[in-house]
């Protein structure tokens, strides 16, 4: 056995250990040769982007000449709940605006 087939073989029982002992009687499937995925738990592109079109969405509000127009109220702060995800998201409104140089 080489040193990269052995690497490797550590690697992926350390991998299956830290995942068993973070996410017991977990279900995993198996993708492919060493991928596994969790079918409770959201992976890929979707949720990502989702996150990224919010997110990119409040700067393009804030940062709108009608915004600072129509607000009568500064500062504050945004709280996301985006479904999937677990943890919320705490944006400080003043932290949207994009700085002029």
């Amino acid at each position: 056995m080489n040193k990269l087939t052995r690497f490797r073989q550590e690697n992926a029982k350390k991998a299956k250990e830290a995942a068993d002992q973070l996410f017991p009687g977990e279900k995993w499937i198996n993708k492919e040769e060493g991928i596994y995925l969790s079918p409770n738990r959201p992976v890929g592109k979707k949720t990502s982007l989702t996150k990224q079109q919010i997110i990119s969405a409040l700067y393009g509000a804030r940062n709108n000449v009608r915004y600072s127009k129509k607000n009568k109220f500064s500062g504050g702060r945004i709280i996301l709940k985006i479904k999937g995800q677990k943890n919320l998201i705490y944006l400080d409104v003043d932290s949207l605006k994009v700085k002029k140089p």
